[in-house]
Formats: structure tokens, sequence, C-alpha cells
């Protein structure tokens, strides 16, 4: 059966009536758009003109921007954080805090160890002083040298040239007009404080008149006058008191030595030998009631 003839006529009627219908559909949509447009560019013209992207506003207070106002504001003081130096400075600050402290301490032990130094030298003089009375009359009552010589006799025996027999404490020796007059010359030194001179007129006392009879004593002198020299010689004061006690074990001055023996020990930093020679000028003149014997006791207390 053949269907073209029918059907042709019918398809291109309603292609013809669409084709009709196109343009006015067209029409219609233009001027939707049209109008679209129109009330688009209606409400720009009504809308607030407002400041392009990026653009400077006085007016605007976005986050973190204030209007200027006219008026100068002060500026917030900047305050360092830990991470920024501030912990630094701070430990900075308290080291140099602690340095004028030391440097504050140290001046004050200096101050108190000067004026320790000052009361020890004031002691030794005092203490000096002291045996210059106890010399004196010592010499007094064995017949020794006189603070103010008298001429010798003419007739007196000439010193022994051999040196002392051990125990005798040089005291059975004779003493020449010119040995007694270099050891009151000596002497005198002391008793004006003239201690470097002193010790330069015991020793060349002691070249010259080594067994004399004033030799002990110029020895346990020269031990002395190590101890307040300035400055101070403990080894060659030690020295001369030692010589004192092996030479002239009987002489009068050996509890003086034995407590000088133990203190300048003592200033050398040997306790244990200190305390022996002390100890020994205790028990050996303690009973008998001896000055130095109480004063080894006293040093002892206070030191031991």
């Amino acid at each position: 059966m053949n269907w073209n003839l029918p059907v042709k006529p019918a398809l291109v009627a309603g292609f013809f009536v669409y084709a009709m219908s196109f343009p006015a559909g067209a029409q219609d949509y233009i001027d939707v758009e049209a109008e679209r447009a129109a009330a688009e560019r209606q409400r720009l013209q009504q809308a607030p003109s407002s400041p392009m992207p990026g653009a400077a506003n006085p007016s605007s207070t976005a986050v973190g921007i204030r209007p200027y106002s006219g008026t100068t504001l002060a500026a917030e003081p900047i305050v360092e954080s830990q991470a920024d130096g501030g912990g630094a400075i701070n430990n900075a600050g308290d080291l140099v805090i602690q340095i004028q402290q030391l440097q504050a301490e140290v001046r004050r032990l200096n101050g108190l160890v000067e004026e320790q130094s000052q009361q020890i030298q004031q002691l030794q003089e005092q203490s000096l002083e002291r045996y210059i009375d106890i010399d004196r009359r010592l010499a007094g009552l064995s017949g020794g040298a006189p603070l103010n010589p008298a001429a010798a006799d003419a007739g007196r025996t000439a010193p022994s040239v051999s040196p002392p027999v051990a125990g005798s404490g040089a005291s059975d020796v004779q003493a020449t007009p010119a040995e007694e007059a270099a050891y009151q010359s000596a002497y005198e030194l002391v008793k004006q404080r003239r201690f470097a001179p002193a010790v330069s007129a015991f020793k060349a006392f002691l070249g010259d008149y080594p067994f004399g009879r004033y030799a002990p004593n110029a020895h346990y002198w020269l031990g002395e006058l190590y101890l307040v020299v300035d400055p101070a010689e403990p080894e060659m004061a030690r020295q001369s008191f030692k010589l004192l006690l092996d030479q002239y074990p009987n002489n009068p001055k050996i509890p003086d030595a034995l407590y000088k023996l133990g203190r300048v020990h003592y200033i050398k930093g040997n306790r244990q030998r200190s305390k022996e020679y002390l100890d020994r000028a205790i028990r050996e003149y303690g009973q008998k009631g001896h000055p130095a014997a109480q004063l080894a006791q006293d040093f002892l207390d206070q030191n031991f």
C-alpha cells in the first residue's frame, strides 16, 4: 500500500503553521528581555553609589580601620613579649643586680679582713711591749743588761769563744762592754718600735757575738720581730724560736718561746704542731704559774 500521497499534504500544512507561529514567540522573548533590562537600569539608578572594590572609603568602618575624626590619638605603648626579647632583658637585669651584690659583699669582706689585720698587728705589738717589760724585769733579776747599762769594769773577763754548754742558758758567760752596748743599741730600737732596723741590729749582734751572754735574748727578739715586721716572716720567726729552744733549753725565755712556736705553727697552717707546743707550755710551766702557760691555754680555748 502507498502511504506517501495522503501524508505529504498534511506534513506540509503542519510545517507552515509552525513556521508562522515562530516569529510571534521570538518577539515575545525579546520584549520580556527588554523589560528586564529596563527594570535593572531603573534599580541601579535608584540604588546609592558604592565605591569600587579596593578604593579608599573614608566612611568605611571595616575591621581594623577607623574613620579619621580630625583628632590625634595617643600612641599606645608597645609591650615586648617574651619571644621578642623581654625575657632576655629581664635576665640581663637580674645578672647585673647579682654582680653588684657580689661586689658589695667583696668590699665588705675586704674591709673586714683589713680591720682584723690591724687588730692582729695591734695585738702583736702589745705582746711585744709586754715581753719588753718582762725582759726588763728578768734582766734586773738575773743581773743582765740593764736599761741604762753602767760603765763596764775594766777588769771584766773576756767572753768565751766556745758555744755555751747546753742547759746553761749562756748565763755563765760574761759580756764585754762592747757586747752589752751592742745589745742595748738593738734593744732600744725595739722600744722605739723601729722593728725593721731592730731586726738588722740583732742579726748583726749575733754575727759579732754568736755565743755571747745575750745571744739567747737576741734569738728570742728576732723571733718576736719577724712576726711584727711588714710583711711578717713566720718561717724566720719559727727558726729563731726553735734555735733558742734547742741551744738554750734552760733559758728563762723558753716558756715564751714554746708559746710563740705554737702561734707560729698555727699561722703557718700546721695545727697539729701548734697544739703540741701549746700543750707543752701548759704541761711544763702551768703549775709554775708562768704567764706563757696561761696564754697558751687561752689560745687553745679560742682556736681549737
